[in-house]
């Protein structure tokens, strides 16, 4: 079986990192790919590894462009893509040697997608791996009809608390690149949080075969401290709105690809947003409340507890709520969840006691 893969890796101030990364994917066993590195904009050396990659090996080739964040520079490498399937890197993550032939081969040449699974990694700890992280869905192989029945109900979450059906990773799989293409063409440029969510869950909603391989699990992330729940954001909430409404936005126009079904479809998966939604709010905000301090921490904590107590003002946030009360078992559930989970972290409880007491 012969054919062309693009893998596409957006890069920016990633110097420290990026060396590895690239080596990683010049080790593949699948040779038959084009790698596309999408400099962002950025400032440090990045920019001149990725042109010294590109000198030596034909395989490579780099787009320089303004910095636009994340999904600006996933179109410009999608628009330069020329093979039938591609795949996803981040510039601070590594492949093991056949993660790409491992995933074309198991797309076999019809599906749109494989959903695979990954490998954490702590930084400074590279051959001391975290469990792997796979999608709850089970493998197989999945056509149109068994896709509705089987990974749609439960791909943004199983009913668990934080447990999707299947990885949001865009990193973690093989998209057919026309699927994605079509997918990208519409991708709000301003989500900075969920990037890979809104794309993801896009392309399930069209995809006419998907493939589950939580045996493939080859991607080695890179679990470091510089991200926004480790160092915080006093604009989560703002970003969040944004996110489910190009969610919701997104999950709309997917559904118009197949609509003899989408009814039936739209009422699965309008419960799973509401969860979803739910899932990101409390999951990130506590993340994010514990990585700030002093004043910005009690007042990210009130708004999420005010949130969850049904006491929210702020428009965005109501948009949610209005939703969540019109299914009051399940927001009533969530809240309770919510608050328990939040008094249960210690750093935090303190601060929780005494919003709650305002």
């Amino acid at each position: 079986m012969s054919g062309l893969i693009s893998v596409i890796i957006p890069i920016y101030n990633a110097e420290k990192t990026l060396g590895e990364c690239l080596d990683s994917i010049r080790a593949q066993d699948f040779t038959d790919m084009e790698v596309i590195l999408v400099d962002d904009g950025s400032t440090d050396g990045s920019a001149a590894l990725c042109d010294r990659c590109a000198c030596e090996d034909v395989r490579f080739k780099v787009l320089h462009k303004q910095n636009g964040g994340l999904v600006s520079a996933r179109k410009a490498g999608i628009a330069a893509a020329h093979g039938a399937y591609t795949a996803f890197a981040d510039a601070d993550d590594c492949l093991c040697p056949d993660r790409i032939s491992s995933l074309f081969e198991a797309a076999g040449g019809s599906a749109d997608m494989v959903l695979a699974g990954y490998t954490g990694y702590r930084e400074g700890q590279k051959d001391v791996p975290d469990a792997a992280v796979v999608n709850e869905a089970a493998d197989g192989r999945f056509g149109r009809a068994e896709i509705e029945s089987l990974i749609l109900p439960c791909m943004l979450c199983t009913g668990r608390v934080f447990q999707p059906g299947v990885i949001a990773s865009v990193w973690t799989k093989l998209f057919r690149t026309e699927l994605l293409r079509r997918a990208l063409a519409s991708a709000d440029e301003a989500v900075t949080i969920g990037e890979d969510a809104v794309l993801t869950y896009r392309c399930l909603l069209e995809a006419d075969e998907v493939v589950v391989r939580n045996d493939l699990t080859g991607y080695r992330y890179r679990i470091v401290q510089t991200s926004m729940t480790h160092h915080g954001d006093r604009r989560y909430a703002f970003h969040m709105a944004h996110l489910f409404r190009n969610l919701e936005d997104t999950l709309s126009e997917g559904l118009a690809s197949h609509p003899q079904t989408a009814d039936a479809i739209r009422g699965k998966t309008e419960a799973q947003i509401l969860q979803y939604e739910l899932h990101k709010l409390l999951q990130g905000s506590v993340a994010n409340a514990d990585a700030l301090s002093g004043g910005n921490r009690w007042r990210t904590l009130r708004e999420v507890v005010r949130f969850f107590g049904g006491l929210g003002s702020d428009p965005q946030q109501s948009a949610v709520l209005r939703k969540a009360a019109a299914r009051k078992e399940l927001f009533e559930e969530w809240q309770s969840k919510a608050v328990a989970a939040l008094v249960a972290r210690k750093t935090l409880s303190a601060a929780i006691i005494a919003i709650r007491k305002k």
